[in-house]
């Protein structure tokens, strides 16, 4: 078991080899104990991006987030981009 972003994660926990898996994503900052905009927070991206990698995610991702005009949709995928590149 590995630790990332402050959490312990299992491949068993996460990933079955016959499951199709999506992730859902938001932002969050611990040191206000809040929820913030994807790549605002305190969150380790890149340690998330190599859990990922290690469990060989190829699943969908949905950012977990109010919605919007056309401008904030933008914004939401620009900062899903920008923390989980492909």
């Amino acid at each position: 078991m590995k630790r990332y972003a402050g959490e312990k994660i299992s491949k068993s926990r996460f990933c079955r080899p016959t499951a199709k898996v999506g992730l859902d994503v938001k932002g969050f900052n611990r040191d206000t104990n809040k929820w913030s905009a994807i790549g605002d927070g305190t969150i380790n991206w890149t340690a998330v991006r190599d859990a990922l990698d290690e469990l060989g995610f190829t699943g969908w991702c949905t950012a977990e987030v109010g919605g919007g005009d056309r401008k904030r949709l933008v914004d939401i995928l620009t900062r899903l981009n920008r923390v989980l590149p492909n």
